[in-house]
């Protein structure tokens, strides 16, 4: 109960502010589809009104697949029966505002009427002692207009309030309780919401006689504690509690930092503090509306699953740990709002990940996570088959709290594209001085493998010849493929070995070097997906013509000559 100050603070801007922002925040509610007709299927196909979901996959390169998984749904702020009690301080200090304040209340009230289905409004008035001898009642506070009267009641029951008396809150907060039990007793799937205002600190309790505002021992020790304690009755765990300050008024910044204290102890989602009269009132009541829409969502304790097909494994750490997920909370259009530290937890035995997304929104979450082919020469050609055995999220319904609810994801296809590869050979003669190497003597050179497999190649001088292969494992899968015109050749480190016919010597073997960009000299090379295309040039030397040899096959007689 202190001294009236006079204050300019607009609250007019209140007004429009208050009813703009929270009406159109309801107007979602009466103009969405019951959430209690919502459906879920457990088919791949979704409908509009369904929790909707989609897996998606991309090739991310050296045979890893990123896999997507989403999951969303409509805005589930709908008509569930809405209970809103607005407390308003009437306290002496207010009489300043209080016009202002009734013509905020009576277009919000008239606006929640015309736009919102099942929603209800409740009035409560505070004041306090109009004089330092008597002592704090629960009467200080009355219920003007409960949910049940007339919107004609409402209106009338707050233009005939006055603004007198000191500031009892915790009598505000008895009456809140009653206007709450009413509320779960009448509607108990109702949401419920206090918005209370005031413009400064509490001075009295029941029982006790009203204190100067400044008396901050006796307020922070025993008025506060007293109203809090009923506040947190009232409110319980169920109730969503704002709490406006009009703090311009206040005394001192011992007192602003003291009633501070107080807002924050008497809300359970957000105090707002206004200091001066160019505070944009409109935001902040837009940040209000914002919180109340997002209560709202289409999933509870959801686990999300994904479980492979044999063809591919999940990648993880060294230890078969998690190190690819990426979880992301999603806005109402689709965007991306934040990434959500949430791992998967993973059994490779099985090809199964699962993650504990928790509570999800009506703008949905995203999931990340990647993919790889146990056989990396596996390959399917045109033949596409399925990256995941089955993808489900099952979740309790936020509406009907029924456990176990399930849906299941589509699963989608890829092609995997055979691996190949190809082995030029190149045959090159050098002669000796004064000799010329035969045009049709034949070389023989063995690529051997050992036991993953050897490849034999006849050239002549001046001969290359390319050969193209599937690249596979030693117990890789082919059978997808039909192309029968091109062989397999295993990965792998061949020898290269030529059998020199007489005359020749072997001057040596070189392998291209696709990093350096030359041949160097070496007998071995290995072919797999990072290096499959082999060049090999063999060169011999043609030495002496001294030995004969018949190349055609035909009995030879020796005759000896005297």
């Amino acid at each position: 109960m202190r001294k009236q100050k006079k204050r300019k603070f607009n609250f007019k801007k209140m007004a429009i502010a208050l009813v703009f922002i929270l009406c159109n925040c309801f107007l979602i509610n009466a103009m969405a589809e019951p959430y209690s007709q919502i459906k879920v299927t457990t088919s791949g196909k979704s409908t509009e009104n369904e929790i909707k979901r989609e897996k998606t996959v991309k090739s991310v390169g050296d045979d890893e697949y990123e896999i997507s998984l989403k999951v969303w749904g409509n805005e589930r702020t709908t008509v569930t029966p809405v209970d809103i009690v607005m407390v308003m301080d009437t306290s002496r200090s207010m009489s300043g505002d209080i016009r202002s304040l009734k013509n905020a209340m009576n277009t919000f009230i008239d606006d929640i009427n015309k736009g919102v289905k099942e929603s209800r409004i409740s009035v409560v008035k505070f004041a306090g002692p109009t004089s330092y001898y008597e002592i704090g009642k629960t009467e200080n506070a009355q219920v003007i207009s409960d949910f049940n009267s007339t919107i004609a009641d409402k209106k009338e029951k707050i233009n005939a309030t006055k603004a007198d008396g000191g500031t009892n809150a915790e009598a505000a907060w008895d009456r809140v309780k009653e206007q709450i039990d009413q509320s779960k007793e009448e509607r108990p799937n109702a949401n419920r919401y206090v918005l209370f205002f005031t413009d400064g600190l509490p001075t009295v309790v029941n029982g006790k006689v009203p204190v100067q505002e400044t008396n901050h021992n006796y307020i922070r020790n025993t008025i506060i504690p007293t109203t809090v304690s009923k506040y947190e009755v009232a409110v319980g765990t169920d109730v969503k509690s704002y709490a406006i300050g009009l703090l311009d008024n206040v005394s001192g910044r011992d007192g602003k930092t003291l009633a501070k204290e107080f807002l924050n102890e008497v809300k359970n989602q957000k105090a707002y503090f206004i200091e001066d009269k160019n505070i944009n009132l409109s935001e902040i009541y837009k940040d209000i509306a914002n919180n109340i829409i997002k209560d709202a969502t289409i999933a509870k304790d959801a686990v999300l699953t994904d479980v492979v097909t044999d063809e591919f494994e999940i990648v993880t750490g060294e230890n078969g740990s998690d190190i690819t997920s990426e979880v992301y909370k999603l806005n109402l259009d689709g965007t991306i709002s934040e990434k959500v530290d949430i791992k998967g937890t993973i059994n490779k035995e099985t090809g199964t990940i699962s993650w504990k997304l928790g509570e999800v929104g009506a703008g949905g979450m995203l999931v990340k996570f990647r993919i790889k082919l146990k056989d990396e020469y596996y390959g399917t050609g045109d033949v596409k088959i399925p990256t995941n055995k089955e993808a489900n999220m099952i979740y309790t319904d936020p509406v009907t709290n029924k456990e176990g609810e399930k849906i299941e994801f589509n699963k989608p296809e890829i092609s995997i594209p055979f691996k190949t590869g190809s082995i030029t050979i190149e045959k090159v003669v050098e002669n000796n001085k004064g000799l010329t190497a035969p045009i049709d003597d034949t070389f023989s050179i063995l690529l051997d493998g050992k036991d993953i497999g050897e490849l034999n190649v006849n050239l002549k001088n001046k001969e290359s010849k390319i050969m193209s292969f599937y690249l596979k494992g030693k117990n890789t899968d082919i059978s997808n493929n039909k192309d029968m015109l091109k062989n397999y050749i295993n990965v792998g480190t061949y020898n290269v070995k030529e059998i020199v016919p007489m005359n020749y010597e072997l001057e040596g073997i070189y392998i291209y070097n696709s990093n350096t960009g030359a041949y160097e000299k070496t007998n071995k090379f290995t072919i797999d997906k990072k290096n499959k295309d082999i060049k090999i040039r063999v060169k011999n030397k043609y030495v002496n013509d001294k030995y004969f040899y018949d190349k055609a096959e035909k009995e030879n007689v020796l005759q000896l000559k005297r």
